[in-house]
């Protein structure tokens, strides 16, 4: 009886391994930069994979790193506050550097004014 458990379990085990290792041996790492126009690194830019929910965002410096299941007219969508939205084809390169053009349409001019008056009330004794 034992013997027949284990010998499931470890099949169970086997099975999950190569599951494992099968689906890493499909995937690819790859890593780039999204900088602007004027070459400043756009912190906080987005990356996904067009159609699903795959994705990762930009450090400090502007880079990112993410991994890719291995497949055919992949296209990845890179977004960014006040830039246009670019779609690029990945080609199974392993490093990406993105230039973001700004979207002037959506971009607008903000104007805050503001202003307060304060009334001095002295007090004599």
């Amino acid at each position: 009886m034992k013997t027949s458990i284990n010998l499931k379990n470890m099949r169970i085990l086997l099975s999950m391994l190569f599951v494992f290792l099968s689906v890493n041996a499909v995937a690819q790492n790859i890593t780039g930069t999204v900088k602007d126009n004027l070459g400043e690194p756009a912190i906080g830019a987005s990356v996904v994979e067009k159609g699903t929910s795959n994705g990762t965002i930009t450090d400090v410096d502007g880079k990112f790193k993410m991994q890719l299941p291995e497949m055919e007219n992949m296209v990845l969508v890179f977004s960014f506050t006040g830039m246009k939205k670019q779609e690029v084809k990945y080609t199974k390169q392993p490093v990406l550097n993105i230039v973001m053009e700004e979207d002037v349409a959506e971009m607008e001019e903000v104007v805050v004014n503001g202003y307060f008056t304060k009334k001095w009330i002295f007090f004599r004794s």
